[in-house]
């Protein structure tokens, strides 16, 4: 790597994640989305978790500049590696994708129909690892209300689901908008997050969203959603309330605040961080 980037004859580079090569000949900019695999190492062995922590800390240290995702992972960044750190850390939010919007009633219809989805259901969207808290979600919801897991890998299998319980490991990036649009609050239990992307992204759709008041959710989410305690009966409750939500001008201020996350606003205030970065060097 740092002899293509030689090669290149760049001035810096930006690289989107924390696995920077070791040694780097120019400046660089990392993102750093979050410290996750430090507190949840979702079954990673010893050497996986070693060689995690070794990329991280050489991200962080040599590093002309890191962008982190939320206050939430800038915060951690200086927890784990120093105040310091602080000085070269500007956090940018995450915009949300045109795609996310509220679906049309005949959509709706459409895509209800497409999945067998007659009945009231509620969603989530994401992995199952470990700090999702996915079972916890699954206990939590109410009987008379379809559970619907837009979700996969290995640890599904580990997941203990009941009769309301859906899993869609298959679902066209065209049809999640649909779901998000047509279901009744979208419930988002992690336990930590760097940002919380899906969040937005349902509430782009006119969708009320259940969270935890964990990691960078209540920051993202502000008063915009259900922020509750990550365990089964504050996330029922949660439900249960965000699901009595009908007030139409309420799922437009959803619309309106998700939108607020734009990805032009994140790429003006990324390209000022490479002109700062630049300008230094």
């Amino acid at each position: 790597m740092p002899r293509e980037i030689r090669r290149a004859s760049l001035d810096l580079i930006h690289i989107p994640h924390f696995n920077v090569p070791v040694r780097s000949p120019i400046p660089f900019v990392v993102t750093i989305h979050d410290l996750i695999l430090h507190h949840y190492p979702n079954e990673a062995g010893f050497m996986k978790r070693s060689a995690y922590k070794f990329l991280m800390r050489n991200a962080v240290k040599n590093s002309a500049h890191i962008i982190a995702v939320s206050n939430f992972t800038a915060d951690s960044i200086k927890e784990t590696y120093g105040e310091h750190i602080g000085e070269k850390i500007t956090v940018i939010h995450g915009g949300v994708s045109d795609n996310f919007k509220p679906a049309s009633e005949d959509e709706k219809f459409e895509v209800r129909n497409r999945y067998d989805l007659n009945e009231k259901f509620i969603i989530y969207t994401g992995s199952s690892k470990e700090h999702k808290n996915v079972q916890t979600l699954i206990d939590a919801c109410p009987e008379e209300l379809k559970l619907v897991l837009t979700t996969g890998g290995k640890e599904v299998a580990n997941l203990k689901c009941r009769n309301n319980t859906l899993i869609l490991d298959d679902v066209k990036d065209a049809d999640l908008p649909k779901l998000l649009s047509a279901a009744e609050c979208f419930v988002f239990p992690s336990l930590e997050e760097g940002f919380g992307l899906p969040a937005i992204e349902a509430m782009a759709c006119g969708c009320p969203v259940v969270a935890s008041n964990r990691g960078s959710l209540p920051e993202v989410c502000g008063e915009h959603a259900m922020i509750v305690e990550p365990d089964t009966d504050s996330i029922q409750n949660g439900i249960n309330e965000q699901c009595t939500m009908k007030n139409e001008q309420l799922r437009s201020e959803l619309v309106l605040y998700a939108n607020k996350f734009s990805w032009a606003k994140a790429a003006e205030e990324t390209a000022k961080v490479y002109r700062k970065v630049l300008y230094v060097h």
